[in-house]
């Protein structure tokens, strides 16, 4: 009888040690399980933030060339802003003159720069505000690739956008590109809506009154027009594909400083209101992802005890 206890007691701790084993192992699972989901979920925030964390650090970027480019402005004295105003109209006016001839948008002449030349992007001709948008913007002298990464371009062959009748300036820039906004959004511009342009000391605003949609090769829009003062903004359609291209145009109209400052009062409430509705998505869902692990967790100790 003894010996049947002393084994009946063996068995039981056997099984016990078993049960046990069997606990750890599964509880080793589920705490793998638990952090690979959590590593997942960390991923995916962090691929989610990565656009928005890359596209403020570039306007934080933009923001020091458009400070820079108003110190330098600052630095001249009215004699030379002077002379390089008369430059400017003198350039233009020879463009017209001599029906200058536009390259391609977005096609490069010579890809093949070096380090140093790619380290420099070139003088920036103006600051473009495009308050809608929510956007301030450097505007290159080219379009090479490395200046459309940190800015717009003028396409080589328009006027430079300084004004005055019988000028057409073309600025240049990429769409859906993961590390800044850039044009991404000018497909929301609509006829009527308003852009700037700051050059030298001087605003400039621009209405836009036509948005086309073109073949590549088609420039017949981007031509200067006898009388007129034009700025297209142009990038490519639609959306990751690019075979097309979106040209909005805008004619010269009167600054006026309260206009601007209530569009972009205006821009900025929309923009806030949608941070706060995916700020409250967010939360939701957090909120949905707690709930369910800590219900989980009450119904397995609900289900032991």
């Amino acid at each position: 009888m003894k010996v049947d206890r002393k084994e009946k007691g063996n068995l039981i701790k056997k099984r016990r040690s078993k049960g046990s084993n069997k606990t750890k192992k599964s509880r080793k699972r589920v705490a793998k399980k638990k952090v690979a989901l959590y590593l997942v979920y960390c991923l995916g925030m962090l691929l989610f933030a990565y656009p928005f964390a890359s596209n403020c650090y570039y306007k934080r970027l933009q923001g020091q060339v458009s400070k820079e480019y108003d110190q330098q402005i600052a630095r001249k004295s009215p004699q030379e802003l002077s002379a390089i105003k008369q430059g400017i109209r003198a350039h233009n006016s020879s463009l017209y003159d001599q029906e200058a001839q536009l390259t391609g948008p977005f096609i490069e002449v010579n890809q093949n720069y070096t380090k140093k030349e790619q380290g420099l992007l070139g003088d920036v001709l103006a600051l473009l505000d495009i308050p809608k948008l929510r956007i301030k913007l450097p505007v290159y002298q080219g379009t090479r690739e490395f200046q459309l990464q940190q800015g717009v371009g003028l396409l080589e062959g328009s006027s430079v956008p300084f004004g005055g009748e019988n000028s057409h300036s073309v600025i240049t820039g990429h769409r859906g590109l993961p590390s800044a906004k850039l044009f991404t959004d000018l497909p929301n511009l609509a006829i009527k809506d308003q852009f700037y342009l700051k050059i030298i000391d001087e605003i400039h605003a621009y209405e836009v009154d036509q948005i086309k949609v073109v073949e590549p090769e088609e420039i017949s829009e981007l031509k200067i027009v006898a009388g007129q003062d034009y700025v297209t903004l142009l990038t490519c359609t639609p959306y990751m594909l690019n075979t097309h291209r979106l040209l909005v145009r805008g004619h010269r109209i009167p600054y006026e400083a309260e206009s601007r400052a209530t569009q972009t009062t205006l821009a900025n409430h929309h923009y806030w209101q949608e941070v706060t509705v995916y700020a409250v998505i967010f939360l939701l869902m957090l909120w949905w992802i707690m709930m369910r692990n800590y219900l989980k967790k009450r119904e397995v100790k609900n289900h032991v005890a």
